[in-house]
């Protein structure tokens, strides 16, 4: 009978710390910052990722805020008590000024299963000398970024950013891309003669977001010095 009841708290508690078994996922570094960099500078980094829990730490996927940044894991299945080397390789393209970007590592951790790192970077822009005398049209945005702070899911809120055409040719802009369905963009006019002034608003709905989010804006225009322009908004998701 003694034996008996031995085995049934034997299992009982095998099966209370099997259950009690845990991933915890956690890193060295949550925010990386590269200071000043070049346009189209390619820059290199490495989080670690550890596992202090008492179940294997599985890597479902890492996500990231844009196109910029590509990301490798050396290994997705942590041990407990081990760890592993998210590899980042970040290029801003063109994109000025300063910047941030969100790499989010979705795992089975029981503590913080989307896990959110950050990258910085300041980006010098690019003198470029243009010919005396030359009549060619010349985008400039007084502000690229734009940062909604903390926003309650399925708020819906814009910006509008002004640019102005300091050349001395009309300034045509071809084409206005959104890097989510999440967000839109709307030209107040296409075409700005020299000297003139156009708005872009941006709005972002937030209802399929959560957690810190980064989106951009690409505008394509026919400034032979500035084809390609960004603008950049952020936000802090909470339900």
């Amino acid at each position: 009978m003694l034996i008996k009841i031995l085995l049934v708290l034997l299992v009982a508690f095998s099966t209370q710390f099997a259950q009690t078994k845990q991933a915890n996922i956690s890193s060295d570094f949550m925010i990386v910052d590269f200071g000043k960099i070049n346009q189209n500078q390619k820059v290199y980094t490495k989080f670690e990722i550890y596992n202090k829990g008492t179940d294997t730490l599985r890597i479902k996927s890492v996500g990231v805020s844009s196109f910029s940044v590509q990301t490798r894991m050396s290994k997705k299945i942590i041990p407990p008590s081990d760890s592993s080397e998210l590899y980042i390789q970040y290029n801003p393209d063109v994109r000025e000024r300063k910047q941030r970007e969100y790499i989010t590592v979705n795992s089975n951790a029981s503590n913080n299963p989307k896990l959110q790192l950050t990258i910085k970077a300041d980006i010098k822009v690019k003198k470029v000398k243009i010919p005396k005398g030359a009549k060619i049209p010349i985008i400039y945005f007084p502000k690229t970024t734009h940062d909604f702070g903390t926003l309650k899911k399925g708020k819906i809120v814009f910006y509008i950013f002004k640019f102005i055409n300091n050349g001395k040719a009309t300034l045509k802009i071809k084409n206005i891309k959104t890097s989510c369905g999440c967000t839109a963009a709307v030209m107040s006019k296409n075409e700005i003669p020299p000297g003139g002034e156009g708005k872009i608003k941006v709005e972002f709905d937030s209802t399929t977001q959560l957690g810190k989010t980064r989106r951009s804006v690409r505008i394509i225009s026919n400034d032979p010095i500035h084809p390609k322009s960004y603008l950049t908004i952020f936000a802090d998701v909470i339900e």
